[in-house]
């Protein structure tokens, strides 16, 4: 498909060209009555001049996307990877501290997730804009939320509050977790996508293939 707009892009360009450089022959033929050869030599370089001109914008544009393939900034890539990297290891030693089994376990599952979300963004940078939640939002929550719990959890306080505000950071838990599943499902939709048209070509050759279909 690329390699089609290309050439339709081509061909428009030297048909531009072309009637451009044309025009300017007969123009000088008989405005100018610069004779043939000066006339021809004249719609030569409009034809090139026009042609060159054209091309420029397409080629910084080029040279552009080569430079920022995924259509961010490399800095900004970067950065936001190894800030999300920072957060997530303190997920994983907030994680440690956590005495209950039950909430560990919630814990685990999160830190878990958030490492599938990076291993695929560090694959595939683009996607970064498909998790600005996940980065901005998400992971702060979580560590902000596990230390305040580590915090309560760790006082011998028997507090009707304190025991309230617990369960309630569990269930928060349980929504976080959710959050995640949602972003790493919507960074993935495209692979998703795209192995669902795969299976619906092999489906449509085996069923073509069959000897059983054929008469």
């Amino acid at each position: 498909m690329e390699k089609i707009k290309q050439g339709i892009v081509a061909f428009f360009k030297h048909s531009i060209s072309g009637t451009i450089g044309m025009a300017g022959f007969l123009f000088s033929l008989i405005a100018f009555e610069l004779g043939v050869l000066l006339s021809l030599l004249s719609g030569a370089l409009l034809y090139g001049g026009t042609l060159y001109a054209l091309r420029v914008p397409a080629r910084m544009a080029l040279q552009a996307k080569n430079a920022n393939p995924y259509g961010l900034e490399p800095a900004y890539v970067k950065q936001t990877l190894r800030e999300g990297q920072q957060k997530l290891r303190q997920i994983g030693r907030l994680r440690r501290k956590i005495k209950g089994w039950f909430i560990r376990r919630k814990v685990n599952h999160i830190h878990r997730l958030g490492t599938e979300i990076l291993d695929v963004l560090h694959k595939d940078p683009k996607r970064i804009k498909l998790a600005r939640s996940f980065f901005t939002h998400y992971l702060d929550s979580t560590i902000n939320i596990l230390e305040k719990y580590i915090f309560l959890s760790s006082k011998p306080i028997h507090d009707a509050e304190i025991r309230a505000a617990l369960r309630k950071t569990e269930d928060t838990l349980n929504r976080l977790r959710e959050a995640y599943e949602k972003e790493l499902a919507q960074i993935l939709s495209d692979d998703v996508l795209d192995l669902d048209v795969e299976l619906e070509v092999l489906k449509k050759s085996l069923h073509q293939e069959d000897p059983k279909k054929k008469p």
